[in-house]
């Protein structure tokens, strides 16, 4: 069965699933969709596999690292630049406004050549322009997440204890064994179909705590193409980034 831990290493705190197997040795993995996942043998403590993590930390954290940014490019905030939501391509425009008008953002669908996300701000600075697109990212974040957990859990009958939508660093999701599942909110600019192959997959964790036959057959059989969205997200997932 696949479980949750924590180590610290270099400072840091180090989030990984861990899988008992009939392997012999101990296996670490980095993955974009799962972050990472250590297999080992099933008679081994749990000493012997933090001392196996803390002589392999620098691998990790630099596939880590490469994770976070070898595929992103650091978001500058500045007008024009390019943004994605639900997987589509934005320009960014940004309108100055008087005091007495709301801060707001705005999307025009059907702006040529390119569509626009619009921040409406009081201050044209980089700083006022993070903090308003950001908000709004978090924001649509929740209410999209959210109906499409209430869509989902309603087809298939799984229903977590508690949903969090978090700033994850490593990965898309998670589910832990008290059946509370965590959403990172960067799942917003991806296409709909990959956030609703990403929350399938941990409320499939209510049922099956592993990664194993029986759990890919359980999220089959509600979506019967999750192999295609599963891919777009280790193809592109890299990609997803603001900060």
């Amino acid at each position: 069965m696949d479980k949750n831990h924590r180590i610290t290493l270099e400072g840091k705190t180090l989030e990984y699933i861990l899988t008992k197997t009939r392997r012999k040795t101990v296996g670490i993995s980095v993955d974009v969709e799962m972050g990472v996942k250590v297999a080992a043998p099933k008679n081994i403590s749990m000493k012997q596999i933090e001392e196996v993590i803390l002589k392999n930390s620098k691998w990790i954290f630099e596939k880590l690292k490469d994770l976070e940014g070898k595929k992103q490019t650091q978001a500058e905030f500045k007008a024009e630049e390019s943004f994605s939501y639900l997987g589509k391509e934005y320009t960014l425009a940004v309108i100055e406004i008087n005091n007495k008008e709301k801060e707001r953002v705005e999307l025009e669908e059907q702006a040529q050549p390119v569509p626009l996300i619009k921040l409406y701000l009081h201050e044209h600075t980089q700083e006022s322009i993070k903090k308003v697109l950001l908000n709004w990212y978090r924001q649509e974040a929740s209410r999209i997440i959210k109906e499409r957990l209430e869509c989902i859990g309603e087809k298939t009958g799984l229903w977590p204890l508690s949903v969090a939508i978090k700033d994850q660093k490593s990965r898309f999701g998670s589910c832990s064994s008290k059946k509370n599942i965590n959403l990172n909110w960067k799942l917003v600019m991806a296409p709909m179909e990959v956030i609703d192959y990403v929350v399938l997959h941990e409320l499939c964790h209510l049922r099956e705590m592993n990664h194993s036959k029986d759990f890919w057959n359980l999220v089959e059989s509600f979506m019967v193409d999750y192999k295609e969205r599963r891919r777009w997200l280790k193809e592109y997932g890299g990609y997803i980034r603001l900060i």
